[in-house]
């Protein structure tokens, strides 16, 4: 709300729905016009995702082109703050980002009408042409040392490897084999 002495109020409403959210409401006396943002979760999933550098981690695996209006980058982490906060599908994304509060995540700037699902959808393809397998293991190293997370007692055995042939023990690499099942059949 603009006062007489010019300083902008922010009154904070606690939105009816099922989905908790906050809503920040500015007000001006001179206009009448009411504008609403949603901010909810996202200056908690943007400090997470500060704590473990993703945004650096996303802009060393995609590769930039010179004609970028707007990063990748910026436009796949508004898609990782919407995936975790609500999956809203690709051709409503650009009414989400239009109705948040983009400053508690640092994109004042950025204006929300430039977020279209086109842009979204270039950004997955921008993602799926990195080397995702590397920046996976990428994440989950820098995420566990940015959390002091206990990997030790973590077994993940999701794909099937097929080797003929006597393997005692470890690889030269270090690839240990196991006697196992494959998941070759199943759904």
């Amino acid at each position: 709300m603009q006062t007489k002495r010019g300083r902008r109020v922010c009154l904070l409403f606690p939105e009816r729905t099922t989905k908790a959210i906050s809503i920040i409401t500015t007000m001006s006396l001179m206009g009448r016009a009411l504008i609403r943002h949603h901010v909810g979760a996202l200056p908690l999933i943007h400090r997470i995702a500060a704590r473990m550098g993703l945004r650096a981690l996303l802009d060393a695996a995609i590769q930039t082109h010179g004609n970028d209006q707007i990063p990748v980058v910026d436009t796949l982490m508004l898609l990782i703050y919407n995936l975790t906060l609500g999956k809203d599908p690709l051709y409503e994304l650009p009414e989400w980002v239009g109705s948040i509060d983009r400053r508690v995540i640092g994109y004042q700037a950025l204006a929300p009408e430039r977020f279209t699902d086109d842009r979204f959808a270039r950004a997955l393809d921008r993602l799926y042409q990195a080397d995702r397998a590397s920046l996976m293991t990428e994440l989950v190293l820098t995420f566990s040392r940015a959390f002091d997370l206990d990997l030790s007692r973590i077994h993940n055995d999701s794909t099937t490897v097929k080797a003929y042939g006597a393997y005692p023990g470890k690889t030269a690499s270090g690839f240990e084999l196991k006697q196992g099942h494959s998941k070759d059949h199943r759904p």
